[in-house]
């Protein structure tokens, strides 16, 4: 995970930064309310998208690779299981009959970072 990981962390000074950055592109009409306050926190956030009955449900996945370490977050902490538990309660808070994105940062099921150090085969750009 590289830098990222290291200084990553709940209440970070870089999520409260992008999150004061990106919130009047997130936040557009209103579609979503709570941006500020879970982004900060979590690298996460729910926002209505333009479709009717159509959401994204955002979460910064890097909280669940292998290689994350906490290093710069309080001792003992597991943002994972932060993050698990804020996901749980995304999906319970969607209304019947609406549907959702689940945008992650790292792409499920692919270990971008474990295959190039693993010796996997490079692309060359």
């Amino acid at each position: 995970m590289g830098r990222l990981a290291a200084v990553l962390a709940p209440d970070s000074p870089f999520l409260r930064r992008a999150a004061r950055a990106w919130r009047p592109l997130v936040n557009r009409r209103g579609r979503a309310p709570g941006f500020v306050a879970s982004f900060r926190h979590l690298g996460a956030y729910r926002a209505r998208l333009p479709v009717a009955g159509l959401q994204a449900i955002a979460v910064d996945d890097v909280f669940w690779s292998r290689e994350y370490d906490n290093a710069c977050g309080t001792p003992g902490a597991d943002p994972g299981a932060g993050q698990a538990g804020w996901l749980r309660g995304a999906v319970a808070a969607l209304r019947p009959g609406r549907r959702a994105w689940l945008v992650t940062h790292i792409p499920p099921g692919i270990d971008v970072y474990a295959t190039l150090q693993g010796g996997g085969r490079r692309c060359r750009c």
